[in-house]
């Protein structure tokens, strides 16, 4: 037996795929179409197979849940797989504020010690670890509409957005403790 589509496979792989491009807001729907196209014409390609063996022992599951109770047993169980959302740390692009997740957005000045140690704990953290909030990293010498909008008048300062883009919190020249419980959410 095969499978043609599996909708979250499907979800998954554009996403990892969408979240490695850099989209702006002009070319970005029509380059997840194209994603899309791509995806269902691999997946055309290289259809996917069951793992029969996986198969055999969910009808052995099955069978001791309707001895030990057949009602419960003929309840039909629908099992969806979900992804659970893992944050990232990377540069900025046009698209992050209002796209739905809350984030944290670091200002960040290259020639600032505070920075350059944040940064390493940024890429140390999200390299052990998962956390819901990406984190965006922003040129602070470069970036004045977004430095005004969101109030930062000085670099190592950390802005926590909702969904929305709203501004939440802000901490400048946080600590190690601090800065982990900001990404944690």
């Amino acid at each position: 037996m095969k499978i043609r589509f599996i909708l979250p496979l499907c979800a998954l792989l554009l996403f990892s795929a969408c979240s490695h491009e850099d989209l702006s807001d002009t070319d970005s729907e029509e380059r997840v179409e194209v994603l899309i196209e791509e995806l269902m014409k691999d997946l055309a390609e290289n259809p996917l197979e069951i793992d029969h063996e996986n198969e055999e022992t969910m009808k052995e599951v099955e069978a001791e849940k309707f001895e030990k109770d057949p009602v419960a047993a003929e309840e039909p169980v629908v099992i969806i797989p979900t992804v659970a959302s893992v944050g990232t740390y990377t540069s900025y692009y046009n698209g992050v504020i209002g796209n739905g997740e809350p984030a944290v957005l670091f200002f960040h000045a290259a020639w600032c010690p505070y920075c350059q140690k944040n940064d390493a704990l940024l890429n140390n953290f999200y390299d052990t670890g998962d956390f819901p909030l990406s984190t965006y990293k922003i040129d602070y010498d470069t970036a004045s509409e977004l430095k005004s909008r969101f109030g930062v008048v000085q670099q190592d300062t950390f802005v926590v957005i909702d969904g929305a883009g709203n501004k939440v919190s802000s901490k400048s020249f946080p600590s190690e403790d601090a800065l982990r419980a900001m990404i944690e959410g």
